[in-house]
This record gives structure tokens, C-alpha cells and sequence, in this order.
């Protein structure tokens, strides 16, 4: 692909934005909307940090004092193995 200074590749502007004579030759390129992409993400992942404390914060203890104490560490290791086995196989899949 030939371009010259200032022609717009692909959708992009090259560094200098104007051509020999002086012309625009691609305009400015304005980020409108991404802030509410972003307010969205943050509150997405705030619901889902909200949902998952409570199974962390409250499983373990009422495993421990529901179970023996025999077998108790591998009650919390078979939780804790599942959740991060589940992590691994949501978000290891690119």
C-alpha cells in the first residue's frame, strides 16, 4: 500500500495531518461514548466482585464448623480448587 505523507491509511491519520499544500487531510478523531463504556465495565465488575465475596467470605467458615475436623482442609481445598479450575476454564479459552 503506497501511501504519502499526510493520506490516511486505513482509517488512520499519519503524524503530520496535513499534505503539501496545506489541505487537512484527515480529521481529528474524537473518543466521545467510551466514558460510559467504561462507567459500565467498572460497575460490571463491581456487581461482580459483590456476588463473589460473600461465597468466599461465608462458604469456607460454614464448611469448617459443619464438617469434621478430619476432613475439613480437604472440603476448603476441593472450594478453592473448583474455583479457580472454573476461572481457568472461563477465561483460559482465547
Amino acid at each position: 500500500m503506497n501511501a504519502t505523507l499526510g493520506e490516511s491509511v486505513s482509517g488512520l491519520c499519519a503524524a503530520n495531518p496535513t499534505d503539501f499544500s496545506g489541505k487537512r487531510d484527515c480529521e481529528q478523531e474524537t473518543t466521545g461514548g467510551s466514558t460510559l463504556y467504561y462507567a459500565l465495565f467498572i460497575l460490571g465488575m463491581v456487581v461482580a466482585g459483590a456476588g463473589c465475596t460473600p461465597m468466599i467470605a461465608l462458604g469456607i467458615p460454614y464448611m469448617d464448623e459443619n464438617v469434621s475436623t478430619n476432613v475439613s482442609p480437604m472440603y476448603v481445598g476441593i472450594f478453592l480448587a473448583c474455583g479457580i479450575l472454573g476461572e481457568f476454564s472461563c477465561h483460559g479459552n482465547y
